[in-house]
């Protein structure tokens, strides 16, 4: 009887319901295979500097460059656990904003924004930012990173080495060729 007892979950205790999130790396990586069947160019722009280079890239390399907004944080079943939302509706944008902040100082994920327009059939996402900071070595990696759903994504990294002036480098991934 003392083994069945230990072994039943408390029918007292009450978990708290788990409230949804948005699925952002679903919503990124559906974007993602939407790219494959469509033909089209894809610019990718850099800057660094006073410099800019730009070049039409290929698919896989697309890919590559989009894995950064595909972070196993936002993946994790402890997602709850490790992150707080806030939302609120601006009147002067019309827009919803759903604000994902890490508790956790060491994960390299820490902020995403999801702005969403809503809609009397459905709601539209407008934006989703996100914010990175880690370290490489003895380099501070900071990256900034913004997705428009089915036209473009940037992103902003920022290295900076001991007391060193912070290097740079804005990277602008566009496939609707409307904003090129």
């Amino acid at each position: 009887m003392l083994i069945f007892a230990c072994g039943q979950p408390d029918k007292n205790k009450k978990e708290e319901p788990q409230q949804p999130y948005l699925p952002v790396t679903a919503y990124i990586l559906s974007e993602i295979k939407a790219l494959d069947s469509q033909a089209v160019g894809i610019l990718k722009r850099t800057t660094s500097g006073q410099r800019t280079d730009s070049a039409f890239i290929p698919l896989e390399q697309f890919r590559q460059l989009a894995a950064n907004f595909l972070s196993k944080e936002l993946d994790s079943a402890s997602f709850h656990e490790n992150f707080t939302e806030d939302s609120f509706y601006d009147q002067a944008t019309d827009y919803m904003t759903f604000a994902y902040r890490c508790k956790k100082p060491s994960s390299a994920l820490q902020r995403v924004d999801v702005l969403i327009s809503p809609g009397l059939s459905f709601d539209k996402v407008r934006n989703i930012y996100m914010e990175k900071a880690y370290m490489s070595g003895d380099t501070a990696i900071t990256q900034r990173m913004t997705w428009k759903p089915g036209t473009s994504f940037s992103i902003i990294t920022s290295r900076s080495v001991a007391a060193q002036k912070p290097q740079v480098e804005q990277v602008k991934v566009t496939w609707d060729p409307a904003a090129y």
